[in-house]
């Protein structure tokens, strides 16, 4: 009879155990928000190349944003940076700003934009 309420208790401990584990798994995952770019920052990256007339067509590698620009002399390297990229490359009408996850947001944004 004892033994019987040991494994009624454990029963009940596990099964409690495995409610709070789950609140607390779906606590932690709505917590995290996906981190996106706003419109506003986006426009801001445009200005930085020397505004949308500058830009012939973005595209994006990993963490790498790419901008073709006519000009480079337009491009404010110390902008970017400001707007929280880690890195520019000027290699001709070639310019590589290293941004992070957003690259793609930030290619697609600017494509639809020359559109």
């Amino acid at each position: 009879m004892t033994a019987n309420i040991y494994i009624i208790i454990g029963v009940v401990v596990l099964f409690l155990a495995a409610i709070v584990t789950t609140i607390i798994v779906i606590s932690v995952s709505s917590n995290k928000k996906k981190k996106g770019i706003s419109e506003a920052n986006v426009e801001n990256f445009i200005a930085a190349a020397g505004g949308l007339n500058n830009i012939q067509k973005a595209t994006f590698n990993h963490s790498r944003l790419q901008l073709f620009v006519d000009d480079p002399n337009l491009i404010d390297s110390d902008a970017f940076k400001s707007l929280g990229a880690t890195g520019v490359v000027k290699s001709g009408q070639k310019v590589t700003i290293i941004v992070g996850r957003l690259s793609q947001d930030i290619a697609m944004y600017i494509n639809n934009r020359l559109k």
